[in-house]
């Protein structure tokens, strides 16, 4: 039955962190066979946004905003950024118009996620100041009030100026992020963060939006976890339910960071659950 719920992916930024932060305690010569690392041990990744259109609503859903073009040059040095657009201007060069950008979800508001909220340039602006701005309760509470370890992960200003724009509806679990979008609450990688769900769709089978849940192809094991996840006990409990749902659906992922791959999709193996590489569209699928 026809949804009138389309999705296409886009490549919002492209940097590199470091691979052994990204893989936790997994031991380099496992991971690097996934992710080859620089001299200085990084690994390339990218920040995959997901627009969701709704045909009966005219809904134009943009699913995080990646890390945006505000960086020093030892930033960018750092973490290796590339240049590019604002993601409006980014947006525009794939045909697409930013006004008609309704919703922005973000799952979590760490700045690979949420740095593109503002434009660079020497007056802060939003991004998307006509667009309505959906987090979760959770997650804005910890952002503004964040624990020692990842408070580094935060850009206080940028909050403060959405907050002030009045574009902000917090989200609570059990109701819709957005239309032809629901969701639900992770713990693991930071408080309150939303895995948007996409259970009908015209252009191919239910699809997840992890993010960091699930951040490149070598994450799909469930006992591989980041070293930036506050509770990875958590996130290996949370992968291992999302891999039972997704299998029982038909489902899959998109996988956020990974610079190569842009999904995963569920089987049975015999032994139990696996996420298998493959398109977004599911055309290519184990």
């Amino acid at each position: 039955m026809a949804t009138g719920v389309t999705v296409r992916a886009l490549i919002l930024s492209s940097f590199a962190l470091d691979g052994g932060a990204l893989h936790g305690v997994v031991p380099k010569p496992l991971w690097e066979r996934v992710h080859p690392a620089d001299a200085q041990n990084r690994v390339p990744l990218v920040a995959r946004a997901l627009l969701v259109d709704h045909a009966a609503s005219g809904a134009r859903t943009l699913i995080e905003l990646g890390a945006g073009q505000r960086w020093s040059p030892k930033e960018r040095a750092i973490y290796a950024f590339a240049a590019g657009p604002d993601v409006p201007e980014l947006l525009r060069a794939e045909g697409v118009d930013p006004d008609t950008v309704t919703h922005v979800v973000l799952t979590h508001l760490h700045w690979d996620h949420a740095g593109g909220l503002v434009l660079s340039g020497d007056e802060p602006r939003l991004a998307f100041p006509r667009a309505e701005h959906v987090l979760s309760r959770a997650c804005l509470a910890h952002a503004e009030q964040p624990s020692e370890k990842d408070a580094g992960s935060f850009r206080p200003a940028d909050l403060a100026l959405l907050r002030s724009a009045g574009t902000i509806r917090l989200w609570d679990e059990g109701s819709p992020l957005a239309p032809g979008v629901v969701g639900r609450l992770a713990q693991g990688h930071t408080e309150g963060q939303i895995i948007p769900w996409i259970l009908g769709r015209d252009d191919g089978p239910p699809l997840v939006v992890p993010t960091d849940l699930i951040p490149t192809r070598s994450h799909l094991k469930p006992g591989w976890v980041m070293a930036y996840d506050n509770q990875p006990a958590v996130t290996a409990a949370e992968k291992r339910a999302l891999l039972s749902e997704l299998a029982a659906i038909g489902g899959g992922v998109v996988l956020y960071h990974d610079p190569l791959v842009e999904a995963a999709w569920a089987r049975d193996n015999g032994r139990g659950p696996e996420l298998v590489t493959g398109t977004l569209d599911g055309s290519r699928r184990p």
